[in-house]
């Protein structure tokens, strides 16, 4: 990259006080377009409604939702068939899809959306 469009090209040479300050500005930046990125995605849910995407001649969103999940919550009190060293996460969401049974241990995590935008590729 040209070191004139490079705003990081003098990190290297840069003391740690100088360092450290840009760190801090960088996060409070992130944070920031964090908290916009969160209210933009909010508002497209919203304007969204029941629809599951929409496109424009450039972008696509899709709104994925995401099944619930189990969680353990106690390994020690899920039965045996279950664990290995670890209680079997596979096993016991396969057995939870299948029979709606909520193990001993474990919980039910509430499901969520979230949204993808991508660019549309020519």
């Amino acid at each position: 990259m040209d070191e004139t469009l490079n705003p990081y090209a003098d990190l290297e040479d840069a003391d740690l006080p100088t360092l450290l300050e840009h760190a801090w500005e960088l996060r409070q930046e992130k944070k920031a377009l964090e908290a916009d990125i969160e209210r933009v995605n909010q508002a497209l849910t919203t304007r969204l409604g029941q629809q599951r995407s929409f496109a424009t001649d450039e972008l696509t969103v899709k709104v994925v939702r995401q099944k619930p999940r189990l969680k353990v919550k106690t390994a020690e009190q899920v039965p045996e068939q279950f664990l290995s060293l670890q209680p079997d996460k596979k096993r016991l969401q396969a057995h939870f899809a299948e029979t709606g049974e909520i193990v001993q241990g474990t919980s039910l995590s509430t499901p969520s959306s979230y949204l993808v935008v991508r660019q549309k590729r020519d």
